[in-house]
């Protein structure tokens, strides 16, 4: 895995029903990043398509959750941070102040 490289700061959809994180694959063609594997994934709509993995560190704050799949989309424009990603940490959904605080368990 290539040391150094960084899409930079990006936004993401905590989606505790996403098996798997997705980023645009727009964020990843500038890191020339060799393909892991191809999967199928199946969205909510039951559309089912392959799709191009990544090996990746992902750095949430100052959070590093190393060498997890990345599902790379080239139709969204949304980062969901999937259950891949969020069964490593601790994640505090507060309805009434419309907050999510994300920890390290």
């Amino acid at each position: 895995m290539d040391e150094g490289v960084s899409t930079g700061v990006l936004s993401a959809f905590v989606d505790s029903g996403a098996d798997a994180t997705i980023v645009p694959v727009h964020y990843l063609r500038p890191l020339a990043l060799q393909i892991d594997s191809r999967k199928y994934l199946r969205s909510q709509w039951g559309e089912r398509r392959i799709v191009d993995v990544y090996l990746l560190d992902v750095i949430i704050r100052d959070i590093r959750i190393p060498v997890v799949e990345i599902v790379a989309d080239d139709e969204g424009d949304e980062v969901i941070l999937g259950r891949n990603i969020l069964n490593y940490l601790r994640v505090v959904l507060n309805g009434l102040k419309q907050t999510t605080e994300i920890f390290e368990y």
